[in-house]
């Protein structure tokens, strides 16, 4: 039977995300590692969204070196290190609209909002371009996710 895909995070299931990796603090993407990876993975994938009506996509990566097992906090939220790796459009729509990148929780002030970071490994590469909108990316990464692992937090505004 296959090992499941582990991960580990700044924070825990049903916890609490830290404030630096909120719109409240430095909005810096987190610290992620993998354990336990299926040999037949190419690629990881990280997706990170808001439990809500609609999910809504605050972080979306692929094509990371499975082999690697980590990327440090804030890593790909600079372009030049983004280097093969995709890097999706988030569905946090402010005036702006979608930004490239992590764009953390960001809950109105009083409320909590649920978010949960999954982990994929993938059995191919995934041939989208950095700037594919969240939900286009998230498709594909669907596809050929072989192994999947999810930490579900809360964030409060």
């Amino acid at each position: 039977e296959e090992e499941a895909l582990e991960v580990s995070i700044p924070w825990s299931e049903g916890g609490r995300i830290p404030v630096q990796f909120t719109c409240s603090g430095s909005n810096v993407s987190p610290s992620v590692a993998w354990f336990d990876v299926t040999p037949e993975a190419v690629g990881i994938a990280i997706v990170m969204y808001e439990i809500g009506v609609e999910q809504t996509v605050h972080w979306i990566v692929a094509n990371l070196d499975p082999g690697r097992a980590f990327i440090d906090a804030g890593e790909l939220d600079t372009p030049a290190l983004r280097a093969g790796v995709v890097v999706g459009l988030n569905d946090r729509t402010p005036a702006a609209g979608p930004a490239q990148g992590y764009r953390g929780p960001c809950p109105a002030e009083g409320t909590a909002s649920t978010y949960t970071l999954e982990v994929h490994a993938l059995g191919q590469i995934i041939e989208l371009p950095s700037g594919t909108p969240a939900q286009d990316l998230r498709s594909a990464i669907d596809l050929v996710s072989i192994q999947r692992a999810a930490i579900t937090a809360y964030a409060e505004g």
